[in-house]
Formats: structure tokens, sequence, C-alpha cells
């Protein structure tokens, strides 16, 4: 059974904040750029592939259906026989990193579609150029993945332990401090 210290480790808020804020810098002079090439009618396609570059949604999906049916079947057979899932030796060398590595692509491509968006909307107040649907896109691609992402942490936690309420208030406490 793992203790607090160690259960703190599991899924580390902080370095999901952190892709965050770094795609979300990455993308934002990329829009902004973005806009002032295509205004000035260049060739876009180079900008485009730096664009999407970190964006990959459907490896983010292909990680998380996976890892999310592989920890919900490792938690049904370690619940039947009366351990928690974290306490399987699979669970913790293998689906728990794919688990964490999905976690922190959902981050890095909010951060990037947020950052785009953003960027492009001050490439439209300065270039007007780009279309306020592709603005709406990025962000709202972006919410909605920070809450699929939140989503899929508290689901993780709740199928690692067999009593995940306490360490999932502890963890939405944890979310709201922003702390380390």
């Amino acid at each position: 059974m793992l203790n607090d210290s160690e259960y703190k480790s599991i899924f580390p808020i902080r370095p999901l904040i952190e892709n965050f804020w770094v795609f979300f810098l990455f993308g934002m002079p990329l829009g902004i750029t973005g806009g002032a090439i295509a205004k000035l009618d260049m060739d876009t396609n180079t900008i485009s592939q730096l664009m999407l570059e970190p964006i990959s949604t459907g490896y983010f999906l292909i990680i998380h259906l996976f890892s999310a049916t592989s920890i919900a079947a490792c938690s049904i057979y370690a619940h039947k026989k009366g351990k928690d899932a974290i306490d399987c030796q699979i669970v913790c060398a293998f689906f728990l990193p794919i688990a964490s590595n999905g976690l922190s692509i959902g981050a890095i491509i909010a951060g990037s579609m947020l950052g785009l968006g953003i960027g492009f909307q001050i490439a439209q107040a300065l270039f007007g150029y780009i279309a306020p649907k592709t603005i709406f896109n990025c962000i709202s691609i972006s919410l909605s993945l920070i809450f699929f992402t939140v989503s899929l942490g508290i689901f993780y936690t709740a199928m690692l332990f067999r009593e995940p309420g306490p360490r999932i208030r502890s963890a939405w406490r944890k979310l709201a401090r922003l702390s380390p």
C-alpha cells in the first residue's frame, strides 16, 4: 500500500501545468506569425506544420482508450482479490506511465490550442485576417481537453484505489492550490 508521499507522485499536477504553459507560449507566437504570413499571402505550409506538430488528438485518444480500459480491467481484477489496483506490479510498471504520458499529451495539446487561439485573436486584431470560427475552435478544443484531461486523472485515481474518495478530494484541493 502506498503512503501519502508516494501517492502524491502518481499523477503530479505541476508537470501538467508546466506542459500546458510551455506549449501555450509555443502556440501564441505561432498564431500571430501565422496570421501575419497569411495576411501577406506568403506560403503557409511551414508555419502550418509547426502549428500542428505537438497536436495529435488521435494519439491522445488512443493512449487514453488503451490505458483507461487496461487500468479499469486491472482494477476490477484487483478489487475482486481485495487489493488496490495500484498494488499490482503491471499497473505501476506499465499502465501508469502510459496514463501519465496521456495526461501530459492532453496538457500539451490544450496549451498549444489555447496559445494558437489567443495568438490568432491577436493576429485578428493586428492584421484582420483570421476567421473568428478558427479562433473559437482553437479555444473550445483547448477547454474541452482541459476538462477531459482532469476527468481522466480523476478516473484513473478512482480506478487505482478501492476507496478513492479521500484521495480524489486531496487531489482536487491540490489542484485548486496549484502547488507542487
